[in-house]
């Protein structure tokens, strides 16, 4: 019941109490009394209405009665709803029917100032035809089509997805006035399009004058009038009153003038604002200009100064990613979240951040005045919505994790361990998201096909910016709940779209599996990989057919409805809603031009039944096919086109299968489970290679027998463990066992110990063994170090000696002017370069640490921006380096942005002349950044010398740098670096930063506002790891090469010489040895036509040949050792006079 005196000081108020033994909900206000129902509904009578599940009967349901008393009152006035492009990406294709369940579903939650623009067309149509003078043929020409208004409401485009029929503006017209009906019955004030100057680019012919706007995506935009013209006060009043004649007037309407890139050349911007509001305020005087602040340019912020304070709404649309509340000058702003661009398919929020962010912004920004929700489509991740609009009603931010526990209750109506837990998985992976990252991460299954995909639209990106296997554990969570909760409406929806992201999430490492496989010819690894991705396309389709939210024939339907709400409308109209609209917007956008130009393709694409199996798998399997045949790959735009205009194609919303049966059987084809062990339960990524040793660890006791916890694998595959007992690098015969367990022996080494889980699909699993002891008595560990150099620590005490059963972490830290070098205990020999490090013997021991000078330094740091940093995530979360083909090994992690902006990584050991890669993830904002490095390659301490500068990378003045929030460096070490300890350098400075050299770098050691990380690099002679060495000739007619006895590709173990041979052919003789990279190797390998040395890493050597030069004599020197020479390409022991010779490729003859 609505009872005003409720309201406290202006603020809505609802209360939640029992009455006559029966629930009562009493309010202020209609939607404060909405509000309070949906409070009830999901925090005591355990009932969850939204998009997915819309209507619930009740009249079965015993409601429970409140115990007591509870009252909320509201923090916002404005709460405030839906973004110009939710009306395309999400509504075009809603009837009356739908859009009734919507304006619901707003009174649910509280929204008292929803976006309301149906009807536009019509108004423009009526203003067109009627009093400018075009026919409706012309005004066709310039009103988009159902799919589309939303830019060209925006001045982005005009008429695509037209000509509209007449029956259409009629359906339009009864359909904005019953929406508007309906809102208003509730208390709502819908925002209305107001007017800033549009017009159509062929105005000039009517006689009037407009700026020509250009293009936008290759489209034609609307022209726009000058404000502060003749015309523009002709055009607007007319527009007003054909706006009130359908839509009535509101408090509210929305204007974005100068949008995206417009061009305001000529006109006056300041007093146009001034004439923008005044038109407003005219058609109502008591009017409020709603206005979005997205990526204003600086003319855009004159709006704030001409508007008088009181009058101006700013939607902060973006807050959840980046908030700009001090800029409005003290006007009404309101936080708004963004969690969805384009309608693309995803898990993705930032549900924590917005739940704290909105109560801390508030308390600094006083000018806060509301709360809203922008997305650029809906329907998706309906608990972001739930949270959002639930905080205009609390005093204080709630605490995440319990406020989602409650959630999974009243979600699935009773409360559940597993989907808890569940929940709370995804709360820290998918809606956890720290940076500006517009949208979920785009799915590689609905890309253009490519061996690599960086990204599925122009502006996103398929990087993963949490730990997926918090994903995949969530769906295996939810899937236990099977039984407890597959009654609830809602139950289906969740498994599907979890289960839907963890594959989604395992096809992006499949197709890297994939392009690896092809990238080094392995044909077997191939074909599976590449016939499992196939595969796992055709089976998402099949999970998503289990619930028609996720299948296209949804959407698609409905389009086609549209046609029923009007009277004499043809199969034709339906195909043009469904073909030329509905299914154009999620495939190609645009005409060509729009969609490959103007970057416009799969913007929108979407993740649903139907689509995948009839679209995006058969751009795969026609890509393999070509890619298999060496055939070329089609026009993509093409056959992209005709599918979305395949009028024989029909879809359907009925869904088929449970999807608890679906989801059990795709997670289990695609995933291996290991329970137990120091980590949660992992999941391995089936038909490719997982490495887990950093995440992934078991304790195996020495003179035990170790079993792997792996959950029933299916009867087909076969398993093998391997264990590196040697630490060589490699799992040798011996250290190979055909089954899943393996007996360790009782002088194995202690420690982290490389291992691995094969099976005959090609997947891979390598983990960690922590092998040791059983500690039966407690023992003393000390640690000590040079004051002057470092301090130590131990991990868990105040003290540096410690006495325990347990593991013993010792922690060092390096003093100004000096970096860690290792640890070494009470015999002086060298135990670890690992810091931390844990001491697992059973033995009493005493550590120190040894640390070495830096004479590099540090850049000056200026922190004036580390909130900036830290914001925009531009810093790095992980560093790895990889040598000589192994895996990455990381070097240096940051969960949370650093407080300092120079970081020192740990030490990484690599030879001359190797190729060594360092492989980075930062937080998502590295795009605003460009990327300096260097190495000092003659360890002199600074970086300045010839070719230490290895790579400058990025574009300034620009954010579109995205490349280095993922990025391999690659460094090519000479083979005459000095061995010892030297540095690498990786500086991260923005991108419009002054002070960039003409290499497009900033100077190693200048100061620094942004992240710069020191890699400290111990140079050897050469490597720690087996080599592969293949020796081949470079043109066999003149001169043939072997392996000295060992095959042409061959593994040396480490510090087994290499020895290779050449025999030059008649007339040749040895020109020099090359490496892979075409360098010629070090004249200290040569033996005349031998090369001896130890390998610095796997390479290819080449025997270069050379025609010869003469016959010289040899002339014997006794003072001398005896030359090596070659007779008929065996050694010669003894010289004989006038016989030819070969030395070093070359011809002698003995006298």
């Amino acid at each position: 019941m609505v009872d005003e005196s409720l309201a406290q000081n202006g603020k809505e108020v609802f209360v939640i109490t029992a009455q006559g033994g029966k629930p009562c909900i009493k309010g202020s206000t209609t939607l404060a009394v909405t509000t309070g129902i949906n409070w009830y509904l999901n925090h005591t009578a355990r009932v969850n209405l939204t998009w997915n599940n819309l209507t619930q009967d009740l009249s079965q349901t015993a409601l429970p009665v409140p115990a007591g008393e509870e009252k909320h009152v509201c923090n916002a006035d404005y709460r405030y709803y839906l973004n110009y492009c939710t009306f395309s990406y999400s509504m075009s294709t809603w009837t009356w029917e739908r859009w009734q369940q919507e304006i619901d579903w707003m009174a649910l939650h509280g929204i008292n100032m929803p976006l309301q623009i149906v009807g536009l067309d019509v108004v423009w149509y009526n203003l067109l035809t009627k009093d400018l003078g075009y026919t409706a043929a012309e005004a066709n020409q310039f009103v988009a089509g159902p799919c589309f208004q939303a830019w060209w409401g925006m001045n982005n485009l005009e008429g695509w997805g037209g000509p509209n029929p007449e029956w259409w503006y009629k359906r339009q017209a009864a359909l904005a006035q019953n929406i508007l009906k309906r809102q208003r019955e509730l208390g709502m004030q819908p925002v209305l399009p107001g007017y800033s100057g549009m017009v159509p680019s062929d105005i000039g012919k009517k006689g009037f004058t407009a700026n020509n706007q250009g293009k936008w995506c290759t489209f034609t935009r609307p022209f726009i009038l000058d404000p502060n013209g003749r015309d523009f006060a002709t055009i607007s009043d007319k527009y007003y009153k054909r706006l009130e004649e359908l839509m009535g007037t509101s408090v509210y309407y929305s204007m974005d003038p100068f949008h995206e890139g417009a061009n305001t050349s000529g006109i006056d911007v300041p007093a146009a604002y001034s004439k923008i509001a005044e038109a407003m305020t005219k058609a109502n005087p008591e009017s409020k200009w709603v206005i979005q602040f997205w990526q204003w340019s600086g003319a855009q912020y004159h709006v704030l100064d001409r508007v008088t304070k009181g009058r101006l709404v700013v939607l902060d649309l973006f807050s959840d990613a980046h908030t700009h509340f001090g800029d409005y000058k003290g006007h009404d702003a309101v936080y708004c979240m963004l969690a969805n661009f384009g309608g693309r398919t995803g898990l993705f929020g930032r549900l924590t951040k917005i739940m704290e962010q909105y109560f801390a912004e508030k308390k600094q920004h006083g000018n806060i005045k509301g709360i809203g929700a922008t997305p650029e489509a809906i329907e998706q991740v309906p608990v972001l919505y739930d949270a959002l609009f639930e905080l205009a009603w609390r005093n204080e931010a709630p605490n995440a994790a319990e406020w989602l526990a409650d959630y999974a209750t009243a979600r699935y109506g009773q409360p559940n361990a597993d989907a808890q837990a569940a929940w709370e998985k995804v709360r820290n992976s998918a809606l956890n998201c720290e940076t500006g990252l517009q949208g979920p991460h785009e799915a590689v299954l609905c890309g253009r096909p490519a061996l690599e995909i960086g990204s599925v639209s122009s502006w996103g990106g398929t990087g993963i910016f949490y730990n997926p296997q918090d994903m995949a554990d969530a769906a295996f969570l939810l899937l236990k709940a099977q039984n407890a909760l597959k009654k609830s409406p809602n139950y289906s929806y969740d498994l599907t779209d979890f289960t839907r992201q963890a594959l989604t999430d395992y096809g992006y490492f499949l197709l890297k599996a994939v392009k690896a496989a092809y990238d080094s010819h392995d044909q077997a690894q191939y074909a599976r990989c590449r016939d499992a991705y196939l595969q796992l396309v055709l089976d998402v389709d099949e999970l998503l057919c289990t619930n028609p939210n996720f299948m296209l024939g949804r959407w698609t339907q409905m389009a086609r409805g549209i046609a029923d709400e009007a009277k004499g409308t043809t199969a034709a109209d339906r195909e043009w809603l469904e073909l030329n609209n509905a299914r154009t917007l999620i495939t190609t956008w645009g005409n060509r031009d729009a969609s490959e130009w103007g970057g416009l393709r799969d913007y929108s694409y979407r993740e649903w039944g139907g689509m995948m199996k009839d679209f995006y798998y058969q751009r795969w399997k026609t890509f393999f096919d070509n890619l298999d045949k060496g055939t070329q790959q089609p026009d993509w735009f093409d056959s992209d086109w005709k599918w979305a205009h395949n009028a024989s194609l029909q879809y359907t919303e009925q869904p088929v299968g449970e999807t608890a049966e679906v989801a059990k059987r795709l997670l289990g084809k695609y995933f291996i489970s290991l329970s137990a062990g120091e980590a949660d339960t992992y999941h391995a990524y089936r038909y490719m290679t997982n490495d887990a040793q950093q995440v992934l660890r078991f304790k195996a006791l020495r003179g035990q027998t170790f079993v792997l916890p792996v959950d029933a694998l299916p009867e087909s595959l076969n398993a093998q463990l391997a264990i590196d007992f040697n630490g060589n690098g490699t799992f040798e015969a011996a250290e190979t066992f055909n089954a899943l367990k393996a007996d360790i022996a009782a002088d194995a080494a202690t420690g982290f110990i490389p291992a691995q889980l094969s099976l005959n699909d090609g997947t891979k699993l390598t983990f960690t063994l922590i092998i040791c002891d059983e500690i039966a008595e407690a023992r003393t560990v000390s640690v000590n170090a040079d004051p002057k150099q470092g301090t130590v620590a131990i991990e868990g005490t105040d003290q540096l000696t410690l006495t325990t059963r347990d593991f013993v972490t010792l922690k060092a830290k390096a003093a100004a002017g000096y970096d860690f070098m290792n640890w070494t205990n009470a015999a002086k020999q060298i135990v670890s370069s690992k810091n931390p490090y844990t001491y697992m013997g059973a033995a009493a021991e005493t550590f120190t640490a040894n640390f070495m000078p830096n004479k590099w330094g540090a850049p000056k740091e200026d922190r004036s921006e580390l909130g900036t940093i830290n914001d925009y995530g531009q810093f790095l979360t992980q560093l790895a380096a990889s040598l000589n083909g192994q895996k990455e090994q990381t070097i240096y992690t940051a969960a949370n942005c650093p407080e300092t902006l120079f970081e020192t990584a740990e030490m990484i050991q690599a030879p001359q002349g190797c190729e060594l890669k360092l492989h980075w993830l930062a937080r998502g904002g590295m795009g605003y950044c460009n990327l300096s490095a260097y190495i000092d390659l003659n360890a002199d301490g600074d970086f300045d010398d010839k070719g230490e500068m290895v790579k400058a990378e990025g574009k300034k003045n620009t954010n579109e740098n995205a490349q280095l929030n993922d990025y391999t460096l690659s460094i090519l070490l000479p083979y005459t670096v000095p061995q010892g300890v030297t540095r690498i350098r990786l500086r991260f400075d923005s991108a419009w930063k002054e002070g960039y050299n003409a290499n497009g770098a900033m100077p190693a050691n200048a100061a620094t506002t942004r992240m710069v990380y020191d890699v400290p690099l111990n140079i050897t002679a050469q490597a720690a790891t087996p080599c592969t060495v293949t020796v081949r000739s470079a043109n066999t007619k003149q001169g043939t090469v072997d392996a000295n006895g060992q095959p042409d590709t061959y593994t040396y173990k480490v510090g087994e010489e290499v020895v290779l041979r050449c025999y030059p052919a008649e007339g040749y003789e040895l020109k020099c040895w090359k490496d892979k990279y075409n360098r010629e190797v070090p004249a200290t390998w040569a033996d005349g036509n031998f090369l001896r040395f130890f390998a610095p890493e796997s390479n290819t050597y080449k025997a270069y040949f050379q025609k010869s030069t003469g016959i010289k004599e040899v002339k014997a020197d006794k003072n001398k050792k005896k030359p090596t020479f070659s007779l008929n390409g065996q050694r010669a022991e003894h010289l004989e006079r006038g016989q030819v010779y070969v030395q070093q490729g070359r011809k002698f003859i003995a006298d």
